[in-house]
């Protein structure tokens, strides 16, 4: 979807900023430039950027920005595309501000991790190491407290 507005000068506050509370409601004019994915890729850009924008069908070569993305939104759309099983980075979506350019982009992670049995021995971290061969007199008093008022 794209939204219009056309105005010759922006209404300003007596400090010379833009008085947000007397801009004129964008006008609406559907989306006749609407084209529709194509790839895999395409399809989950698609529907990703579809709800976390909140729209009900984002075309391929719709702007990110000018279909109401931002920062925050670009960090939303990175996180439900790794959840998908790919990566690509915020600075991407920044760059390639379209589906179409954003999508050959997109890389496939293998988010399996290694679960076979690990054998051998592992040395003691600094913490245990000071604690084992420091001459502490009382070690079975080496505690931590915390006092807890109900």
């Amino acid at each position: 979807p794209t939204y219009y507005v056309h105005m010759d000068v922006f209404p300003l506050t007596v400090n010379g900023k833009v008085d947000r509370k007397s801009l004129p409601d964008p006008e609406f004019r559907g989306n006749e430039d609407y084209v529709a994915p194509r790839t895999e890729e395409e399809h989950l850009l698609a529907a990703v950027w579809s709800e976390v924008l909140g729209l009900e069908e984002v075309g391929i070569t719709d702007n990110f920005f000018a279909i109401g993305g931002d920062s925050i939104k670009s960090i939303l759309i990175n996180s439900k595309i790794k959840k998908a099983g790919y990566s690509i980075s915020i600075k991407d979506v920044f760059l390639y501000q379209n589906i179409e350019s954003l999508a050959i982009r997109l890389r496939k992670e293998d988010n399996s991790s290694d679960q076979s049995l690990i054998t051998g021995g592992v040395g003691l971290t600094g913490i245990q190491h000071d604690f084992v061969f420091r001459d502490l007199k009382d070690k079975g008093h080496y505690n931590q407290s915390v006092l807890l008022n109900f």
